[in-house]
This record gives structure tokens, sequence and C-alpha cells, in this order.
């Protein structure tokens, strides 16, 4: 089907347009992580899904890129950065 595939160069574009403001990043660079990652999650280690489900992940003081994340382990790592003080303090306990 055609037109899937031009949806689809046309989606490529936009993610290529969004790394490279974002993150100064190519899209052949973001492959190559993702080859390198054997196209899976950085930190859970599942498949990858292309799309909305998968992040780039990078650390919000420095800028560096970390890896690429599943939607899941990129919403918990969020949540982690801001609440590791008092996890970390409640693990000790025990």
């Amino acid at each position: 089907y055609k037109g899937h595939a031009t949806f689809n160069k046309y989606k490529r574009q936009q993610k290529a347009a969004r790394l490279k403001f974002h993150h100064g990043m190519s899209i052949e660079t973001y492959d190559e992580l993702v080859k390198i990652q054997l196209s899976c999650c950085a930190i859970c280690g599942n498949k990858l899904k292309e799309g909305r489900h998968t992040h780039l992940d990078h650390s919000h003081v420095t800028g560096k890129v970390r890896g690429i994340l599943c939607l899941y382990c990129n919403t918990r790592l969020g949540w982690f950065e801001k609440y590791k003080n008092n996890i970390l303090r409640y693990l000790e306990r025990g």
C-alpha cells in the first residue's frame, strides 16, 4: 500500500527533525543506538515499539543522551528522579 509507505516516510522525517532540534542528534545516530541496544529498552530489556512508545532518555541537567527507553521505564524513571532521595531513605529502613 503506497499511502502507508508515504505516511511512514513522513513520520520518520518528523522524528529526524525532532531529534535534531531537541538533541542535536541525526536519525542515523538514533538508528545506531537502537541497533546497539538490540532494539530493546536500556532499562528493562523489553523489545522497543516504534512511535510514541519509545523515548530518547537524556539528563535534564547536562543534556547528555543516556539511551532509548520504553514508555513504561521512561515514565517511572522521571518519577524516580523526582523522589529519589525519599525512595533511597525508605529503602535504607530495612
